[in-house]
């Protein structure tokens, strides 16, 4: 299991105000037990999914530096939600049966 941190989100277009794109870090642990953290971009929610679907650790982060030295500040866990996409509807999830 890989570990990858987000560390910042922005929405798809100027006009859509959901987060929906996030700047991905993957954690590596280098053999002296220190961490590298690579930025390997903007990925979009489908990607993040995937990442959990495997089994992945993704979760919140900040990088924070210090004297010279880059560390990253570990968040919590993140999870996706589904919604319905539009305000106006006559079927909302929240009342949907369970049958």
């Amino acid at each position: 299991m890989e570990k990858y941190r987000i560390t910042a989100v922005r929405p798809k277009g100027e006009l859509n105000h959901l987060k929906s794109q996030f700047t991905v870090y993957h954690c590596q642990q280098k053999p002296d037990k220190t961490w590298t953290y690579q930025n390997i971009g903007w990925k979009t929610i489908y990607e993040v999914s995937d990442l959990l679907k495997a089994g992945h650790e993704v979760r919140s982060g900040k990088l924070v530096t210090t004297t010279g030295k880059t560390t990253m500040e570990h968040g919590d866990a993140i999870e996706l939600e589904m919604r319905i996409a539009h305000n106006k509807t006559d079927f909302k999830i929240s009342e949907m049966p369970d049958k």
